[in-house]
């Protein structure tokens, strides 16, 4: 028995950390683990987590902040189809 799914899956996690140097007060931890949450249940759904933050960002663009409707961007709910735009954009170096 062992553990090296579960130490694969928090990897990114503590370079992230690593990289970035800490964070240097508590609601800037609080807010990464948030983050670091979302953006590992995003590529646990097989998406993208690039273009999942491209396509919220651009929704908050568009809409002047935080759409009302977030249900619609939940992992569980984000078609993949909704993220190729912001694939293809990121591939083009846009």
């Amino acid at each position: 028995m062992d553990n090296n799914l579960a130490e694969r899956m928090l990897r990114p996690v503590a370079l992230g950390r690593k990289n970035s140097n800490g964070t240097f007060s508590e609601w800037g931890g609080q807010f990464m683990a948030m983050c670091m949450s979302i953006l590992r249940t995003v590529a646990e759904h097989g998406l993208d987590p690039c273009a999942y933050l491209r396509h919220y960002l651009d929704a908050c663009a568009a809409n002047g902040g935080p759409p009302a409707d977030l249900e619609r961007f939940l992992p569980w709910n984000v078609l993949k189809e909704n993220l190729e735009k912001h694939a293809l954009r990121r591939r083009d170096g846009l």
